[in-house]
């Protein structure tokens, strides 16, 4: 199966990157993700910083499938901020954010499936077995989509955003 978008962010405004970035490997890891940071790209670009990132979070959630959460954030024009909150002098990053949250499941990541006899007992038990035609991987998207829909929410609380909760 191939991956969903399950939604993007749109930001302009004064956030906190050190929270993002620790919200999403705290919330990943706190779910028995094993974390891969595929890019991290720091560049000076015209008024300001321009951050790419880019993270894939891959957990075996049976002997038979994996699930697989890819976070990408991009920013521009980063620019280092001093703001008051509370009293107190917090430094904060201000600019335009954009994170977007795929998902994915794989089915026999281990490979054991192999040879032409395999392959037809393989789409038979994801097709027939496990789903139906229309409706293969139905055991496990309920449970990718709506976990990955959490981190999607838990990283608008984050940026203080009023679409913060949801109905799921």
């Amino acid at each position: 199966m191939g991956k969903i978008r399950l939604g993007e962010i749109r930001y302009s405004g004064v956030f906190d990157w050190d929270a993002i970035y620790k919200t999403t490997t705290k919330w990943l890891s706190d779910r028995a993700y094993r974390i891969h940071e595929k890019s991290y790209k720091h560049k000076i670009s015209g008024p300001g910083i321009e951050v790419e990132w880019n993270m894939d979070g891959y957990r075996r959630h049976t002997e038979y499938v994996m699930f697989s959460v890819f976070v990408f954030v991009h920013i521009w024009d980063m620019t280092t901020v001093e703001i008051i909150k509370d009293g107190k002098k917090h430094k904060m990053e201000k600019g335009r954010l954009s994170i977007i949250i795929d998902i994915e499941y794989k089915t026999d990541y281990s490979g054991e499936f192999k040879g032409p006899f395999n392959e037809k007992l393989k789409n038979f038990l994801d097709k027939k077995v496990l789903g139906g035609e229309r409706e293969e991987g139905f055991f496990w998207w309920d449970t990718l989509y709506y976990e990955g829909y959490r981190l999607f929410n838990e990283l608008k609380k984050v940026l203080n955003m009023e679409t913060a909760t949801s109905a799921y």
